[in-house]
Order: C-alpha cells, then structure tokens, then sequence
C-alpha cells in the first residue's frame, strides 16, 4: 500500500471500514489529493489532469451506476479542441477562423465540470452532508478555478469517508 502523506493513493476493490461504498457495491475512487494533482498537471503541462478528469469519471460512473464514463466526456474535448488546432497547422488551406471551433471543446468540458458538480453535491447530500460546491461558479471566470480545486479536494475527502 502506497501513501502521500496520510492519503492512501492505491485503488481498491473493496471497501474499507469507514469508505464510502457505492450501489452496486463497488468501492469509491482513489483518494488524490490536491496538492498532488496540482504539482504532477503542471509537471506534466495538463496531461495529469486529463487523465485525472477521465478517471474521475470512470470510477463515478463504477461507483453510482450511472452517469458519463471518462471516455464520454474527454474525448468530445480533445476532438473539439484539438482537431481545429491541428487542421490549421497541417493544412495551409484551412482559414485562421477555423480555429475557433475550439471554442466548441471548451463549451463542453466547462458543461461536463457543471455535470461533475452537481453529481459530488449529489453524493455528499445523500450521506446527509450539504452540498460543497457552488455549481454556478463554474460559469464565472476565475472562480471556475477555484471551484475547480475544491472539486478536487471534496472528492478526495469523499473517497477517504471524511466529508468534511
């Protein structure tokens, strides 16, 4: 078992006393915390936290029974955003304005965070908890962000049981 402090970093089949344990019976995700998904998606230039959102998903999905898998939400995003950028690298006939259809990726991603949001506040209100997030957040600016970290953080306590 590997730690990160007092986080436990290791996936798990099972529930451990005290974890959360979803509805088909399938443990929570891994406990990440945010200093640690911070310092590796800059390390990495984002490419952590690309991942991060896909898995985060994955095991929300394993977790609840339902909802989006990673792949469902990351690659509209990659494609959206990525394949106007690389056309217009590649192709010296693509117009400048076509860039702009990455603005499409963009719109989804910030929807999938709004969708993200909404499922933790659903999951902390079921274990009688309020609600942490401040969904309309993610439409303002700069406070996107910092809904953002504390998406990261309130899951990571969701997952070790602690709700605080």
């Amino acid at each position: 078992m590997k730690f990160w402090g007092k986080f436990r970093v290791e996936s798990r089949a099972t529930g451990m006393p005290g974890e959360p344990v979803g509805r088909l019976g399938v443990a929570g995700g891994r406990p990440r915390p945010l200093w640690l998904v911070l310092l590796l998606s800059i390390a990495s230039l984002g490419v952590y936290y690309s991942w991060y959102k896909w898995t985060i998903f994955d095991e929300l999905r394993r977790y609840r029974g339902t909802g989006l898998w990673g792949s469902q939400v990351m690659l509209p995003f990659m494609v959206g955003t990525g394949l106007p950028l690389v056309l217009y690298v590649f192709d010296p006939d693509v117009p400048v304005a076509f860039c702009g259809g990455s603005i499409v990726g963009l719109a989804w991603i910030v929807g999938m965070q709004w969708y993200l949001y909404r499922v933790i506040n659903q999951l902390y209100r079921e274990g009688g908890q309020p609600a942490p997030l401040r969904v309309a957040w993610v439409w303002v600016p700069g406070l996107n962000l910092v809904v953002g970290c504390q998406q990261i953080r309130v899951l990571c306590r969701y997952w070790q049981g602690n709700f605080d």
